[in-house]
């Protein structure tokens, strides 16, 4: 009797033993009496009668009980009359149903009773004889995902696989929990014969990946292992088709987890490689995955409990390196301002690293500033960029050297430019940025001389419905006049007004600081102009409602604008109703309220 050979060997083992006459009879009997179990199918309703289904047909042709010529049959016809058993009968069974009950569970439970039809040469028969009908199932469409689904149980041919693929890719919504289990046993198969996927299976590896990355239904166990040994084989000396596969399959891992990371954290042996990846510069040639990897650090420079790890001097100055130096590409260049400036919100060794490199971090803001001011496209590395150098300037040092620099100067003499009011957030944070540096400001630096300058351009920011603008234009004024600087009448007329105004605002912030812009002016050679516009009723409104409030901060500010204006027109102030009833009093407030009332002037 001939044996047949199967032309790819299978991973599992094969099964050629060949049954005797006598079993080939006996068998054939056992099938007759099973003929009872195969023809009562449930037939198809009308509908399913109407398309081009068809019942998988029985590859098995029975046997009769007397056999009156013996014929050689060639090899795959001697394989078809093996004879059916109970679990394929239940498995055939299934399966004709699948169009009406679409149950896939007790499908995949059939499978699993036959080894999912991987033990021996008579599964492949009955494995293709499915594999032909869920593709008919898939080709009339009617069944969603469910065919793509069980196909992937059932074949490794490229051809059917990418089929499955490119359907799940064009119809993401009907990607369910079924298929991202049977995509993840798709994925782990191929994890466990990483070295021999390139090529075609490499191509459906990557397909596969993408599917379950744009779902979110990832095995992070998987994605892990894949990088792993993704990352050693990328920096083996392989061939350039070899190599661009490589890539390509590290992005859509690395992809993975940027949106696992999207909640701030990462499991540290994953953070651990891609903290190595930027210190060896391993994808210095590949700008695609360098920026996958900042996406997932600014998601995780969120975390304050990462920022340890991600603040290694090695990583951080090759990332300076690559924002000032190295890159053009602008995309790293955001994103590694994004990152740096989370690094930087509060002060510590990372700012001693910036101070390296900060002129010409800000020569380099400079010359992106005035370049992108009708260029929409380089607007968030600006953002990105300014939020970095405002965080920069907490630290003294780095504020002394930024108020110095001309480079600075740009935004001032456009800041008033409509333009800039399309892109508010760029203009806010550029404001923010001002009001840092502004608490360096002295008379011989540069941007100080320049923002008494263009003073008059502040003041439209005081009259903005936003609060944040109002805030921070208030802190640059008032660092202003810490100094004797002389502004002209009419502005000066125009601020104090403004200010007055918002002595009457609700927002307790807006309040305090323009409570404190008019305190400052005080001591200044404009006293007189604010006693002409607010007198002491608008002081003695805010010393109210402060003391209502147990505000006791902005109620000081508001009693020594009081103390100031007795100074300035020799006039005693009794505030003893406001204070009546009051018990929790501070000692210095109190203090100050009795100093009101005295007729000689003292010194606060």
């Amino acid at each position: 009797m001939m044996e047949t050979k199967s032309k790819t060997k299978p991973f599992y083992a094969l099964d050629l033993s060949r049954p005797t006459a006598a079993q080939v009879i006996s068998e054939a009997k056992q099938s007759l009496r099973k003929a009872s179990l195969l023809a009562p199918t449930r037939p198809f309703t009308p509908h399913f009668k109407q398309s081009k289904f068809q019942k998988v047909p029985n590859p098995i042709q029975p046997v009769g009980d007397k056999i009156t010529e013996i014929v050689h049959p060639k090899p795959l016809e001697s394989q078809m009359q093996l004879p059916l058993d109970n679990d394929y009968i239940e498995l055939l069974n299934c399966i004709n149903k699948l169009p009406e009950t679409r149950e896939i569970r007790s499908f995949l439970m059939c499978l699993g009773k036959l080894n999912w039809l991987r033990r021996n040469e008579k599964d492949k028969i009955y494995r293709k004889s499915i594999v032909k009908q869920l593709l008919i199932f898939a080709d009339a469409g009617i069944l969603d995902a469910i065919p793509y689904t069980l196909l992937l149980y059932l074949t490794r041919e490229s051809q059917i696989l990418s089929k499955c693929f490119l359907w799940f890719s064009d119809n993401l919504d009907q990607v369910n929990e079924h298929a991202c289990k049977s995509i993840n046993s798709f994925i782990g198969l191929n994890l466990k014969n990483y070295t021999t996927i390139m090529g075609t299976r490499c191509e459906l590896l990557i397909n596969a990946i993408s599917v379950v990355r744009t779902v979110g239904e990832f095995d992070k166990c998987q994605m892990t292992e894949l990088l792993k040994e993704f990352l050693k084989k990328y920096k083996e000396d392989t061939a350039a088709d070899e190599k661009s596969q490589i890539i390509r399959l590290l992005a859509q891992v690395i992809g993975c987890f940027r949106e696992a990371t999207s909640n701030g954290d990462c499991d540290p042996q994953v953070l651990d490689l891609l903290c190595d990846t930027i210190i060896q510069k391993t994808f210095q040639e590949s700008e695609k995955i360098q920026i996958l990897i900042l996406k997932i650090f600014c998601n995780l420079s969120e975390n304050e409990n990462l920022r340890d790890v991600l603040s290694q001097p090695k990583i951080v100055e090759e990332l300076l390196n690559q924002l000032v130096y190295s890159s053009e590409n602008k995309e790293i260049q955001t994103r590694v301002c994004y990152f740096l400036s989370n690094l930087t919100s509060n002060v510590g060794g990372i700012h001693q690293q910036i101070l390296r490199v900060l002129e010409d971090l800000v020569a380099l803001f400079g010359s992106i500033t005035e370049a992108s001011l009708f260029d929409e496209t380089d607007s968030d590395l600006v953002l990105k960029m300014t939020r970095l150098l405002s965080n920069v300037s907490l630290d003294p040092k780095a504020g002394e050297i930024m108020v110095s620099m001309s480079e600075l100067e740009f935004f001032m003499d456009n800041i008033d430019n409509p333009i800039f009011f399309q892109k508010e957030e760029l203009l806010l944070n550029y404001i923010g940025f001002i009001s840092n540096i502004s608490f360096y400001f002295k008379p011989n630096c540069r941007l100080f001389s320049h923002t008494i300058e263009t003073f008059g351009k502040l003041l439209s920011f005081l009259m903005n419905e936003n609060l944040e603008f109002i805030v921070e234009t208030c802190k640059i004024i008032a660092n202003v006049f810490r100094f004797n600087v002389t502004i002209p009448n009419s502005i000066m007329n125009h601020l104090v007004q403004i200010l007055v105004l918002l002595l009457d605002h609700t927002d307790v912030h807006v309040l305090y600081y323009s409570c404190g812009v008019l305190v400052n002016l005080l001591s200044t050679k404009y006293t007189e102009l604010v006693y002409n516009f607010a007198g002491t009723e608008k002081f003695i409104d805010v010393f109210e409602y402060a003391t209502c409030e147990a505000n006791w901060k902005l109620a000081k500010l508001a009693v020594e604008g009081l103390y100031k204006l007795k100074c300035h027109s020799n006039e005693s102030v009794d505030v003893s109703e406001i204070l009546s009833g009051l018990t929790e009093l501070p000692e210095n407030i109190l203090e100050m309220c009795n100093k009101l009332k005295e007729s000689n002037l003292e010194e606060l």
